[in-house]
């Protein structure tokens, strides 16, 4: 007697939790957000901080290729100093070979007239003048302007455009992979929910095959082992109703994080199969001649390019144009000039074999990207290739079910019948009850897999932006 009351106290609860996971389920948060693949699209690209990043590094590439328009522009500038040297700047004049002949020739002249008719005069043997005093400053206005260099900078402005490219090509891709995980954790909330729903169903009516059970048992009609077997199906359906619940919890949050919000998502599409496929060769094509993978390679290639026409301008000479005028000026000596206009030009002549080395090593780095590109195309052909058969497969195995599914449910209700007629056991009722639910999950399995490849084969191709036309 003790044993049976134990069993009971187990079945009643475990009918207690589950009835509490229910009744959790139930209950709908006020900061609930119901969303149609649309919406939680829209909101991705607005909350997205992998997006935003992304975004932010393709604004930062395009003022850096903003910034080397500047290299054609003068430069103009002002600059200013103010020193103190050790003495001034002088210049010393020694007279004494014309002063004393001259002195000379006084004194003979004056010996001839009478005396005080020249008065006696003493001439400097020397002159002292001052070139710039021991401090001065100055404040001069400059002008910059290159004439040629050697195509410096063409390529520095090409390899802003490249990088700027780049960047562009790395939003694209993120974007796409954002895209990407939306599709695997948005239906990954559709599926589990509904998953649940199955999981509930089956529990209930296992439910109410245990009722009807423990009512034959009683009449007679059965044996005391088939009541037990329906117990066991019962606490083995709670199991996977709990699991289950589990699993929702789980795929609900990663959604979240996802579109960056703790609130609650409820998603308002279901899982789909397309009707609009194209051929293989289309998608493949379309990968070859849209990827942003590809579109990154070619930005690193002209990248690269440019590089080398930088490095070979080395061998050249850079010509500027380059001015000033003295704006003011403190103790500046006046033989100093007020301006002054000229060309400067700068030739490097020996640096040890430093540019022939960039040259030969930019060379390789060019066929290291050549070689980078052709294998990258295999490897997005092959991609494509796999995801769409394994969307073919995803699509037979949907459709088959469809049957299966139908055939599932004819059994189940016979064999409920049988049992209740007693022509049937427990063990048959269970186990048609759970290849129904086998079934059903398989089913939604299946469009599972369909949508995340049908995503997974759009982003290789960069066409994630095109999903939402798959569903309709």
């Amino acid at each position: 007697m003790y044993r049976y009351m134990n069993k009971y106290l187990i079945l009643i609860l475990l009918q207690m939790g589950i009835s509490s996971a229910l009744r959790a389920q139930e209950t709908t948060p006020a900061d609930t957000l119901y969303f149609g693949f649309s919406e939680s699209l829209q909101f991705l690209m607005e909350n997205s901080q992998s997006i935003q990043v992304a975004s932010h590094q393709k604004e930062a590439s395009e003022h850096e290729k903003k910034a080397t328009n500047a290299h054609r522009m003068p430069k103009i500038g002002i600059t200013g100093t103010y020193a103190i040297m050790d003495d001034d700047i002088e210049m010393q004049a020694d007279l004494s070979e014309i002063t004393e002949p001259l002195g000379n020739l006084l004194q003979g002249i004056g010996s001839l007239l009478p005396a005080g008719t020249i008065p006696s005069v003493s001439l400097p043997t020397d002159l002292g003048l001052t070139l710039q005093e021991q401090q001065l400053g100055v404040v001069m206005g400059t002008f910059a302007m290159p004439i040629y260099t050697g195509g410096k900078i063409n390529a520095a402005h090409g390899a802003a455009e490249a990088r700027l490219f780049e960047s562009e090509e790395n939003l694209r891709e993120v974007t796409n992979q954002q895209v990407t995980e939306l599709v695997s954790r948005y239906y990954g909330v559709q599926l589990t929910s509904r998953v649940l729903k199955i999981r509930q169903d089956a529990l209930n009516n296992i439910e109410k095959h245990l009722d009807n059970a423990k009512k034959l048992e009683e009449q007679g009609q059965i044996a005391h082992v088939e009541r037990l077997h329906a117990e066991v199906a019962y606490a083995n359906a709670a199991r996977e109703f709990r699991s289950s619940t589990s699993d929702l919890e789980i795929t609900q949050s990663a959604l979240q994080n996802t579109l960056g919000t703790n609130q609650h998502i409820v998603p308002l599409d279901e899982l789909f199969i397309a009707t609009n496929i194209q051929p293989l060769s289309y998608y493949q094509d379309l990968a070859l001649s849209n990827s942003p993978l590809l579109g990154q390679i070619d930005a690193r290639r002209d990248l690269v390019s440019q590089k080398l026409k930088a490095e070979r301008s080395e061998y050249l000479p850079d010509v500027a144009l380059m001015g000033g005028a003295n704006l003011v000026d403190y103790q500046l000596t006046s033989l100093a000039p007020k301006w002054f206009v000229g060309v400067g030009v700068q030739v490097n002549l020996f640096d040890g074999f430093e540019r022939s080395n960039k040259i030969k090593a930019t060379k390789s780095q060019a066929l290291q990207v050549d070689s980078y590109y052709s294998k990258t195309t295999e490897d997005l052909k092959m991609a494509v290739q796999k995801l769409y058969q394994t969307m073919g497969k995803a699509y037979d195995e949907f459709q088959s079910l469809n049957t299966t599914e139908d055939f599932a449910k004819e059994y189940l209700d016979a064999r409920q019948k049988a049992f209740t007629n007693g022509l049937a056991t427990s063990t048959d009722v269970v186990d048609a009850q759970l290849n129904l639910e086998k079934v059903r999950i398989a089913k939604l399995q299946a469009a599972y897999a369909y949508d995340i490849s049908l995503a997974s084969l759009l982003q290789y191709c960069g066409a994630s932006d095109t999903f939402d036309q798959y569903r309709n």
